[in-house]
């Protein structure tokens, strides 16, 4: 059975446009994602899913599949997981057993990671694993201007407090009928906890894309491709 890596790598991009493709320490920032698939050897199909006819020039020279996403499907808020369903349905011939979404926006990933993940992934019953990271503030929120402590007591110290974590969009896998059904994963799926520090990055904002930069390149030798 095939796993297919999914790249979306839309062309616009209110908050940080043409972000897919601006050079990211040397390079593309599509880049890094399409070479992480390319080098793990674990995939048997490699698809850039975008509206964007520059993106799948560059995702074709790079010799993976360039999927041109209908219009419909294309606009500012149009979920993912609508790209998903489509590039999935492009694979009628195909037998996927998982199907890995891998955000352009996250540029640094390690071949561990993903072995880990597909370990889990065919060990467990769930549909999805996702990859989620700790994080260590202290989170609030502003009601009428004054601050409210969630998950903690004003004075408690941090090493006090529950663990909480966030999703970092590092590595998603998912079972084909479950991205048919409309999910890439939900409150069931199993998780994989990756706690170093470049793995996390993410890149939505110009200010990401400066300081992440600058974490990508201090690790540069820890990271795979």
């Amino acid at each position: 059975m095939s796993k297919v890596a999914f790249i979306p790598a839309r062309g616009g991009s209110k908050r940080l446009p043409g972000k897919n493709l601006m050079k990211f320490s040397g390079n593309p920032l599509l880049y890094y994602s399409i070479m992480f698939a390319i080098n793990s050897r674990s995939f048997s199909h490699i698809i850039v899913s975008s509206d964007d006819d520059e993106i799948l020039k560059y995702a074709e020279s790079l010799g993976v599949t360039g999927l041109k996403r209908p219009d419909s499907i294309s606009g500012d808020f149009s979920p993912t997981i609508s790209a998903a369903q489509h590039a999935l349905a492009s694979l009628k011939d195909v037998d996927v057993s998982a199907f890995v979404t891998l955000q352009p926006t996250n540029p640094a990933r390690v071949f561990d990671h993903l072995s880990r993940a597909f370990e889990i992934f065919y060990s467990s019953e769930e549909s999805a694993v996702i990859t989620v990271s700790e994080i260590k503030k202290k989170l609030g929120l502003l009601k009428e201007g004054k601050w409210q402590p969630q998950f903690y007591k004003p004075g408690q110290r941090s090493q006090d407090m529950e663990k909480l974590y966030y999703e970092n969009g590092n590595l998603y896998v998912s079972k084909p009928e479950f991205i048919r059904s409309g999910n890439i994963f939900d409150t069931n799926s199993e998780t994989l906890v990756i706690d170093a520090i470049p793995y996390a990055i993410d890149i939505d904002t110009m200010e990401d894309f400066i300081i992440g930069e600058s974490v990508f390149s201090t690790y540069r030798s820890q990271i795979d491709y």
